[in-house]
């Protein structure tokens, strides 16, 4: 299989030069990123003739063979358990979004859709999709017990508590939120709310400016529809932040379209959760944004703009990183 692959890529480097190009555009693997090699491998799926045509060509200089239906069903089967992967990848390495609460909701998405998988018994990567489910009970599991990683997905409309099955462990997570809540905000600032200042960017609705439809992606497709959830009523005595979280999360999980910076811009009702939100949604999930940043700022310091000022150096930076937003 490993020889078919390198020949497929040699494929997608050449075609543009040496062989006729195929009918669909095939997306050229890159070697260090396993994301892309997936979607060059998607790629060649939707056009298997025209691989095997430039297959062919290639072997009048390289013996080769093409693409036969068990490494066809091979590839599909790679796909299928790689592709939740490329998905939660995006949620929680996005730009210009929330991303620290996608992490508890993605890591149950990729143990359901695994369990899904294996349950259907494939046939050539039965051990990759067992290998994979245990390493993630291994290295991604520890992060649902994080109270702030919880606390972030709460605060998101779209998740709140949906994505946990027992009632047990939602009246344990929320009595974690509290205690985080209040350990991390002074009497004061229950009385009388942070007012909140105008944000220097605009916020879209939606996540991106594109007519987003509200369905649900794939990935959390285990959760129940949007709605209201139910949350069990405290026995004991309700504190004020304790009130004002159940009484958020009655009013149940909104759609996949909505952007939750902007719910929380525009909400006037839960004056305690929202500063507390604002402050969590500031986290990223992973550093890829950072890094995406520092790239970007690679980018404008140049032996050409050796001169340029930290002033405009800003103002550049934010038009860059930003101007998607308006």
């Amino acid at each position: 299989m490993t020889g078919h692959l390198h020949v497929v890529y040699e494929y997608t480097s050449r075609s543009c030069t040496t062989i006729p190009a195929p009918p669909t555009t095939m997306m050229a693997a890159n070697a260090t990123r396993w994301s892309s090699q997936l979607t060059m491998l998607k790629s060649i799926l939707k056009d298997v003739n025209g691989v095997n045509s430039a297959i062919r060509l290639l072997g009048s200089c390289k013996t080769v063979e093409e693409l036969k239906g068990m490494e066809i069903a091979m590839l599909k089967e790679v796909i299928k358990v790689l592709e939740p992967f490329q998905e939660a990848t995006s949620h929680v390495e996005g730009e210009n979004m929330v991303t620290l609460s996608c992490v508890a909701p993605v890591v149950f998405g990729l143990e359901h859709s695994l369990k899904l998988l294996i349950e259907s018994k494939p046939i050539y990567c039965l051990n990759l999709a067992n290998a994979l489910q245990y390493f993630i009970k291994k290295r991604l599991n520890p992060f649902l017990e994080k109270t702030d990683v919880i606390a972030a997905t709460v605060m998101d409309p779209r998740f709140k508590l949906a994505w946990l099955p027992c009632e047990e462990i939602k009246k344990e997570k929320i009595s974690k939120i509290v205690a985080l809540i209040i350990s991390e905000s002074t009497q004061s600032s229950l009385k009388n709310t942070i007012p909140e200042r105008e944000p220097f960017i605009t916020i879209s609705t939606n996540q991106d400016k594109t007519d987003m439809s509200a369905k649900r992606p794939r990935l959390f497709a285990y959760m129940p529809p949007a709605g209201k959830i139910n949350v069990s009523a405290s026995t004991s005595d309700t504190t004020v932040v304790k009130a004002e979280l159940e009484s958020y999360l009655e009013e149940g999980v909104l759609g996949f379209d909505v952007n939750p910076l902007r719910y929380w811009h525009e909400n006037k009702s839960f004056s305690i959760l929202k500063p507390f939100a604002r402050n969590i949604f500031g986290c990223c999930a992973t550093s890829a944004p950072s890094e995406r940043v520092c790239s970007k700022a690679g980018n404008f310091y140049s032996p050409e703009r050796a001169k340029l000022g930290p002033e405009t150096f800003w103002a550049l930076m934010v038009i860059k990183c930003n101007y998607d937003d308006y």
